[in-house]
């Protein structure tokens, strides 16, 4: 009669490890293959566990590599947004005394800058930047965090609101839905959220403020 031979699979999803998973695994296979007398007779399980081992060492370094660039990344984008915010506050200085010096057109095209139209009013010229964001953190877990937009131009304009996972980068902000003051965040704790408004009205949009970083409770 024919024997029939069970086929045993060692249980591996690879959808699913993380490389922390793996590290694990690893480390469970050093401590007992060794002592196995299954690897003790077999040449080609030898190869591949010292194969395995070695690789498992490139992992190890790579994966500190990459939790390295993601936290320099993100005190990179935290730094670009305030060397930005610096710069623009001293355009908007420098911009102020131009303006209050020059006598004409041509002054301010002799100091670098672009006259706005004789014929612009305040009704044609976009709503100030919000000056700052006020973060009202939730109380609990789960709860929603509010962000409201701080205004201190005239009249009384919408906003638009934007959010981006941290890090920041070229294309990670996308719109908030609302048109009011406020916004509410919510997610899990420790997220952490980057926000930012611009105010609108008559169809205008002002520039964006200054983004802010709220780590959600």
């Amino acid at each position: 009669m024919a024997t029939t031979l069970s086929h045993l699979h060692a249980a591996l999803n690879f959808t699913e490890l993380t490389d922390a998973d793996r590290q694990s695994i690893l480390s469970g296979i050093q401590q007992v293959a060794p002592t196995s007398s299954l690897y003790a007779g077999n040449a080609a399980l030898q190869a591949c566990f010292t194969s395995l081992v070695k690789q498992g060492g490139a992992l190890m370094t790579s994966s500190a590599t990459v939790a390295a660039d993601k936290k320099k990344l993100s005190a990179d984008a935290a730094s670009h947004v305030a060397t930005r915010t610096g710069f623009d506050q001293e355009l908007r200085l420098y911009a102020a005394v131009a303006e209050s010096a020059a006598t004409s057109a041509t002054d301010l095209e002799g100091l670098g800058l672009k006259p706005r139209s004789s014929s612009s009013s305040s009704k044609s010229s976009p709503p100030a930047v919000p000056s700052s964001i006020a973060v009202h953190l939730a109380k609990r877990h789960g709860a929603a965090t509010r962000v409201s937009a701080q205004y201190a131009g005239t009249g009384r304009p919408h906003f638009v609101a934007e959010s981006s996972p941290d890090p920041v980068t070229a294309t990670s902000f996308t719109a908030l839905p609302g048109a009011g003051r406020s916004r509410s965040l919510t997610g899990a704790s420790g997220t952490r959220v980057w926000v930012r408004f611009a105010s609108v009205r008559g169809g205008m949009q002002s520039d964006w403020c200054t983004p802010v970083l709220v780590t959600l409770p």
